[in-house]
């Protein structure tokens, strides 16, 4: 049965016996949550701490590579133009990259935070805030329990450091469990704003806008002769939410002179552009022949079992599955596996592929606590350790 919340209805009096419903609800829906998610940041910073390199801390690790471009634009504003070097190839600017993100750590810095710090502040609470809310659709789906399964496993994927890093992930994953859960209540016009924060954070919104734009088709379907279903805010959450991206692409294009010139600065200044899945296919086919690395074998192994997932959560027709989440993902997924590009970034580029975690945490749900709990740790330990290893020993971007 599904699960209906609403914080604002009146809670009863409280048992003589028992906490009132109001307190059991921060307790057990909100408390719980945020402090799964701190218990795994705090292992992983332990492991943080004990996989540094000489010369190398835990805080200075949370803002490298890509995430100086963000600092960038948070401190300094976009570039102008498209840049290049002295040879005279195109090389990336901070152009590529959406505003959300680096707005929310300019806000953070307003306070006197510095840069780094404000960046790091951001995605931990991001990330916070994205374990409350995949349990509380969890819970909505299949249960109290699943929601709390689904807890651990979003906190402990493979690359969650970028959870504790100056990166968008956590911010757009928050925002996109936000959307579907809005959608889930079909609180159309709080999905459409959700929606449209997605698509300003990370190009990967549109996968979401998508999604919930299909979920206002079917609904409008569905409902068609239903008095008194809505009929103009669910197709003005879908057009919102399918402005967002298109829309930074445009701003983009108007500031480089050319409409294509975001297009320009992710193919020729990043080298990432999409194929359709052949550069993926080939990186697959050739790591599994002939890589003797760990990390590339791993990123191969990532890439196929997270399209597993991704297939299974969409066929999946079980009590408590959800095509919008199933089909967000699916699209999430297709944004990853159809580009060219660094395929070391591509653990990280798969942590918004949220419907992967549906199979497993299914998977898990029937199992009893004395196996859940050391599998959810065991689990846990993987990814911790995974994360930091990627962002100390291993020595090129993710």
């Amino acid at each position: 049965m599904t699960e209906q919340l609403d914080v604002g209805a009146a809670a009863p009096p409280a048992s003589a016996t028992g906490p009132s419903p109001r307190v059991e609800f921060v307790i057990r829906q909100l408390l719980a949550p945020v402090a799964i998610f701190a218990a795994n940041r705090l292992v992983q910073f332990v492991l943080l701490a004990l996989l540094a390199r000489p010369g190398q801390t835990v805080y200075s690790r949370l803002s490298i590579w890509d995430a100086d471009f963000f600092l960038r634009i948070a401190r300094d504003g976009y570039d102008h133009a498209l840049q290049y070097d002295g040879s005279g190839h195109l090389i990336g600017n901070t152009l590529a990259f959406f505003p959300g993100y680096p707005l929310c750590v300019r806000f953070v810095a307003l306070f006197g935070v510095p840069y780094p710090a404000a960046g790091v502040v951001v995605s931990l609470l991001a990330g916070a805030a994205g374990t409350v809310l995949i349990h509380l659709l969890g819970r909505q789906l299949r249960g109290a329990r699943f929601g709390y399964v689904l807890a651990v496993l979003f906190c402990a994927q493979p690359m969650s450091v970028v959870f504790s890093m100056a990166y968008s992930e956590a911010l757009f994953c928050a925002l996109v469990l936000a959307m579907l859960l809005c959608l889930r209540r079909q609180q159309w016009l709080l999905a459409g704003g959700f929606a449209v924060a997605a698509g300003l954070t990370r190009s990967t919104g549109l996968a979401a806008a998508v999604a919930l734009a299909c979920y206002a088709g079917y609904r409008l379907w569905a409902d068609r002769r239903l008095a008194g279903a809505p009929r103009v805010r669910p197709v003005v959450a879908a057009l919102a939410g399918l402005a967002a991206v298109p829309g930074f692409w445009l701003w983009v294009g108007h500031r480089l002179g050319r409409t294509d010139g975001w297009f320009v600065e992710q193919s020729q200044g990043w080298g990432t552009g999409v194929d359709w899945g052949a550069a993926s296919l080939r990186f697959v086919a050739d790591t599994f022949r002939n890589a003797d690395g760990f990390i590339q074998l791993a990123t191969a192994f990532l890439l196929v079992f997270t399209g597993v997932l991704v297939l299974w959560a969409l066929l999946d027709r079980t009590d408590g599955n959800w095509w919008p989440m199933a089909l967000y993902g699916l699209l999430a997924y297709g944004t990853v596996a159809g580009a060219s590009g660094y395929f070391n970034s591509r653990p990280r580029l798969l942590v918004p592929v949220l419907s992967a975690l549906l199979p497993v945490g299914a998977a898990l749900l029937h199992a009893r606590t004395r196996v859940l709990v050391p599998c959810l740790v065991a689990i846990s330990l993987v990814g911790c350790w995974f994360g930091a290893y990627m962002i100390t020993v291993w020595p090129y971007t993710i």
